[in-house]
């Protein structure tokens, strides 16, 4: 399982510098398990600070480079999505040799590439989780999500948006 050490620089870590599986040996097959033909969903239900955004995030590095498709990364609140964005989504792509090719641009809520966007969301906004087609949905700290009054959860907007997509699809859930 070294395909995913081939992508990430993680810089917010207290161990900073190149992504090794050896740290975190635990979540290899969780990583392993979004690779894998016919898989849609993986679900991790974990202790915080174990890295389980991080295995998230390099599964959409694999993804950015092997099976490209809109993004989506949904988190609690505009804050977080934002921040996120800035301090790792972005430089993820940035200091990956792999990536930073594809970079076109970026604004707070939008990261473009040049053969995929990535739409930062977060829960309670009706209009950034429901009006776009999406391949690749990674919903962060879903035990945080604030549901809108009178829709459907913020989980169950953003998976909508995934269903024309079919079986190449991926959702990646996490919560504590």
């Amino acid at each position: 399982s070294k395909w995913v050490e081939r992508y990430r620089v993680v810089r917010m870590s207290s161990l900073p510098g190149m992504w090794q599986n050896i740290f975190t040996p635990y979540l290899v097959g969780v990583m392993d398990a979004a690779r894998f033909p016919g898989v849609e969903v993986v679900i991790l239900c974990k202790t915080p600070q174990t890295g389980g955004s991080e295995a998230a995030l390099n599964a959409l590095a694999q993804m950015i480079d092997l099976s490209p498709g809109p993004a989506m990364v949904v988190f609690p609140d505009e804050i977080t999505a934002k921040e996120n964005a800035r301090d790792r989504i972005l430089p993820m792509i940035q200091d990956s040799r792999h990536l930073r090719g594809f970079l076109s641009g970026a604004s707070s809520i939008r990261i473009n590439l040049k053969h995929m966007p990535i739409y930062l969301g977060w829960s309670g906004s009706v209009s950034r989780l429901g009006n776009k087609p999406i391949r690749i949905l990674v919903l962060d700290e879903l035990d945080k999500y604030q549901n809108p009054r009178k829709e459907a959860t913020s989980e169950s907007l953003a998976e909508k948006r995934t269903i024309t997509w079919k079986e190449r699809r991926f959702i990646f859930k996490l919560s504590t």
